[in-house]
């Protein structure tokens, strides 16, 4: 009966630490696997998504900051060769008006100084002409009229 009892405690608290360890073990490593995994699995969703979404935001950040300077510059160079080329084209367009309006005053200048010297040439010559004519024709006569005279 002793050796009975003892040899059944001895086995009941052999598989009692047995059954007890093994579960705990088994609990153990379950709960540590399972927190193991689940850390891990966390962490790499973590990165993944810190990545992912770090990299959606620097292309984002990166394409918006491109297209906004692509589309300030572009506007930029546009206006200012536009109003470049006004202003170029207003001012080739003044100087034409004004080379033209220079021309047609220095044209008229012209005009009018040689004619205004051309009328006063001609009178000029005229006159004198007219005046010699007349000398000379009144010498003429009054040299006949002389001559006439004396020989009478």
């Amino acid at each position: 009966i002793y050796f009975t009892i003892t040899v059944y405690l001895i086995i009941t608290i052999y598989l009692t630490i047995t059954v007890y360890l093994t579960i705990t073990n088994y609990l153990t490593i379950t709960v540590y696997l399972t927190i193991t995994v689940h850390l891990i699995i966390a962490i790499y969703l973590t990165i993944y998504f810190t990545i992912t979404v770090y990299l959606i935001i620097t292309i984002y950040l990166t394409i918006t900051v491109y297209l906004t300077i692509t589309i300030y510059l572009t506007t930029i160079v546009y206006l200012t060769t536009t109003v470049y080329f006004i202003i170029i084209s207003t001012t080739v367009y003044i100087f034409s008006i004004t080379t033209t309006v220079y021309f047609f005053i220095i044209t008229t200048t012209v005009y009018l100084t040689a004619t205004v010297y051309f009328i006063i040439v001609t009178t000029t010559v005229y006159l004198t002409t007219t005046v010699y004519f007349f000398i000379i024709t009144t010498t003429v006569y009054f040299f006949f009229i002389t001559i006439t005279i004396y020989l009478t």
